[in-house]
């Protein structure tokens, strides 16, 4: 089985990148990469912002013999990833929380399942505050 590493509106910090990958890779399995931005974003060269954060999440998977899929879909995460979820390969969805407004005493989740509107989700979904990523560095 796979990880879904979720990534909604702005690609990850490098360090975030690859704190996130290295939980994936401590799992086995292999390691997909969600990636999903507003629309008017498919008229620019996204690729640019993006590609050193899924390069570090590749050499890190690929340092541990994992395969990597990376998508790029230009819509919101609670239409894409019911869609990839469909394949039936990925057992945990690991989501990145933005900070909030201001002084970062509020976390907004990346991705929120609407279950009154959408069907339930179909595996583990983490969503993993970035100030805990961050906090390894004070130690």
């Amino acid at each position: 089985m796979k990880t879904l590493l979720l990534f909604e509106n702005h690609p990850p910090e490098l360090e975030d990148a690859f704190k996130a990958a290295s939980v994936a890779v401590r799992r086995g399995g292999g390691i997909v990469c969600l990636c999903c931005l507003p629309i008017h974003c498919e008229a620019y060269d996204v690729a640019e912002c993006w590609h050193e954060p899924m390069e570090t999440i590749k050499k890190t998977a690929l340092a541990n013999s994992l395969e990597v899929e990376v998508l790029f879909r230009f819509y919101e995460a609670r239409r894409a990833l019911p869609e990839r979820l469909g394949a039936g390969d990925i057992d945990l969805v690991i989501a990145l929380q933005g900070g909030g407004s201001g002084n970062g005493s509020s976390v907004r989740p990346v991705f929120q399942w609407n279950r009154r509107k959408e069907a339930p989700c179909q595996c583990a979904l983490l969503q993993i505050p970035r100030a805990a990523l961050k906090e390894g560095k004070n130690k």
